[in-house]
């Protein structure tokens, strides 16, 4: 989970900056100076970063002075979307800034575990219509267009998955089951990837290029979702840590 998290922060930091790099380097773009094209990816960190940290301050103490479940869930729902209007306003990551609002709660409060297992109740249909959304844009007919460039992205992924969780295991000196197994349970894709793919849909709007990350995200999703459970419970019961609820 540790490593999930890091590598949609990661992902969410490189998007904004390879964003200002292909918009840098598009003829067709409305280019400002230098300076500013360097800066812009700066100043949307920092200001997610912000955002988040300043809201999940609230989250904390809010859920000291409520309560009640009811009241806890509320607070979490209203700063969430206050956490992704203010981003979003301000031109920020609303992906970047909510998981930065999660992790100050999760490590500043000692209710996070408690409000956390309250959450799941509202959550479940928000995800289902989050892929309903995403997945009415996906005609199968893309799988056959995608074409070598996606090829190339599916299989280059999981490598890099597999070789980046056996290479950092190595060098922390991880158990080698970590390092020889961690990098299959990594291969389902979506979350922070649809979103992003959204986001360059937005920004590409009409172009090919919008286009392109639109259509290889979505079919290698379908792929990995279809595969990727699969993958993780069987490197799961492998490694000997699947629990049994009776």
């Amino acid at each position: 989970m540790s490593v999930v998290a890091i590598d949609d922060s990661v992902a969410i930091v490189l998007f904004g900056v390879l964003v200002s790099i292909a918009n840098a380097i598009d003829p067709m773009a409305v280019h400002t100076s230098l300076a500013m094209q360097i800066l812009a990816p700066v100043f949307e960190i920092l200001i997610s970063v912000g955002v988040g940290a300043v809201f999940g301050l609230i989250v904390t103490f809010g859920c000291k002075w409520f309560t009640g479940r009811g009241n806890r869930i509320s607070l979490v729902v209203a700063t969430l979307f206050l956490t992704i209007f203010i981003a979003d306003y301000f031109g920020g990551s609303s992906l970047m800034a909510a998981m930065v609002m999660g992790g100050v709660f999760a490590n500043l409060s000692n209710k996070y575990e408690e409000v956390n297992g309250l959450i799941y109740f509202v959550t479940p249909p928000i995800f289902v219509m989050f892929f309903v959304l995403s997945g009415a844009e996906l005609d199968l007919a893309v799988l056959t267009s995608i074409g070598i460039i996606g090829l190339i992205y599916a299989i280059f992924r999981v490598g890099g998955k597999i070789f980046g969780a056996w290479f950092g295991a190595r060098i922390s000196h991880a158990d080698k089951k970590i390092a020889k197994l961690l990098g299959w349970t990594l291969v389902p894709q979506e979350g922070v990837s649809i979103g992003l793919s959204i986001a360059a849909a937005s920004l590409f709007a009409g172009t090919l290029l919008g286009e392109k990350i639109r259509v290889v995200i979505l079919a290698t999703v379908l792929i990995y979702e279809l595969t990727g459970p699969v993958i993780t419970y069987l490197t799961l019961k492998k490694a000997g840590e699947l629990t049994v609820k009776a």
